[in-house]
């Protein structure tokens, strides 16, 4: 059951102190995940959908919906490495109440930019960005020279087509210098980034841009973006989304209807051929507050057409992760005795008891992970300590840190 191969001492250590903070480790997800998840909803119906987007290029927008610690994140991250192994672009983001909101669809364009990831550049550096790499990629392979050949409907949003054509040629040029290729690289990512002020006009002459991106056709640029992905041979655009539940909890009146105003143009994109997949990842009060959620306002009555639900973590389940988190252990601290001391038996007991105890709350997967990190922590403070009758008290201590957290999330003050 321990698929722990290939992890170092040091890569095992950076997952514990992660889950220690409740807070997924989503580089090695697949090395402490359940693999029954994947059979089992909601990871069927995930999977399904981005085999619907990558076969119809078709756009699909769903809701992950779980309480607090149910592990929404983590359903994330095992989307996020499921849709990386078969070919399509992702980009990944939590939404803030004072920072990225659907209430400005400019700040989401630039972070679906700034988040963007594909098999093979995971993230940009120093010298190369991702939207960077993907157009090289393309542009040395692919005689196309103008983007509208492989998207048309590129002709209604003339700047992008531009900048567009213009990176992929200077890219192609094996005698351009350097500094030119950087500055121009430089200058066309800054225009995917739109603010107050944007580009001066200067420097958008010189990547091909008359105006800056702006609120309102920044979600016209997500769409042809993601029909030029798949054009390029890509299997679509996979968009996910985090703590969609700020927007009725957190969010003053004026910027929830903003948001609710773009949730709505997203959901009635389902069925666009664009390639896109929308994951957005809330809690239940959203579907089920009539002042602040999707009930109170008008036009989203009815609009979500799919939830897929994430249950709490069966007591099975929980066996099967504590075994995998006994065997990083292992990895993290060798000379702890960590597999001798907590047992089967242990672990066993342990997901009985939270099942029993806790036998309707969403947390209990956050709860169970943490529990079983802090019953390690408490090992290597005291090789001699009584596990079996520390692990009652070590549950109830995280559980109720667990419940201050959720009542403290739920009373953090408007903007």
């Amino acid at each position: 059951m321990r698929d722990t191969s290939n992890l170092t001492r040091e890569e095992a250590q950076q997952i514990l102190r992660c889950l220690r903070d409740g807070v997924p480790s989503p580089e090695h997800v697949m090395k402490y995940s359940d693999p029954q998840m994947l059979l089992e909803p909601p990871l069927t119906g995930i999977q399904a959908h981005l085999e619907d987007v990558a076969r119809d290029g078709a756009t699909i927008v769903r809701f992950l919906s779980g309480e607090y610690g149910a592990g929404k994140t983590h359903t994330l991250d095992i989307t996020k490495e499921l849709a990386l192994q078969k070919n399509f672009l992702l980009s990944s983001f939590a939404l803030e109440p004072r920072g990225v909101t659907f209430a400005y669809t400019e700040r989401i364009l630039a972070k679906l930019i700034n988040t963007l990831a594909v098999d093979g550049k995971r993230s940009a550096d120093a010298s190369e960005t991702v939207l960077q790499h993907v157009l090289t990629a393309w542009a040395k392979t692919d005689a196309t020279e103008d983007v509208a050949q492989l998207v048309p409907e590129m002709a209604t949003h003339p700047d992008l087509r531009s900048v567009l054509n213009r990176w992929a040629a200077i890219l192609r040029e094996p005698g351009k210098t350097r500094g030119d290729s950087q500055e121009h690289n430089s200058l066309a990512n800054q225009w995917f980034q739109p603010g107050p002020t944007g580009l001066a006009a200067g420097e958008r002459r010189r990547i091909g841009a008359r105006r800056n991106l702006s609120a309102e056709n920044a979600l016209q640029t997500v769409e042809l973006l993601a029909q030029f992905f798949r054009g390029i041979r890509h299997a679509g655009w996979v968009v996910l989304v985090d703590e969609q539940e700020i927007i009725p909890t957190l969010m003053t009146t004026r910027n929830r209807d903003l948001s609710n105003r773009t949730l709505r143009v997203l959901i009635d994109s389902t069925g666009k051929p664009c390639g896109l997949y929308w994951l957005l990842a809330t809690s239940p009060e959203f579907f089920t507050d009539r002042e602040c959620g999707i009930s109170a306002y008008p036009a989203l009555k009815g609009r979500a057409q799919e939830v897929l639900l994430l249950p709490p973590i069966s007591a099975s389940r929980m066996k099967n992760v504590g075994d995998r988190l006994v065997g990083i252990c292992e990895i993290a601290f060798p000379d702890a005795g960590v597999r001798s001391r907590l047992t089967q038996e242990l672990i066993n007991g342990m997901a009985s008891l939270i099942e029993a105890d806790y036998p309707a709350l969403g947390s209990r997967a956050r709860g169970f992970v943490q529990s079983v990190v802090r019953l390690v922590d408490r090992l290597r403070e005291n090789p001699q300590a009584d596990l079996q009758q520390e692990m009652p008290k070590v549950v109830r201590d995280v559980f109720g840190e667990i419940e201050d957290q959720i009542q403290g999330a739920f009373r953090q003050p408007g903007a």
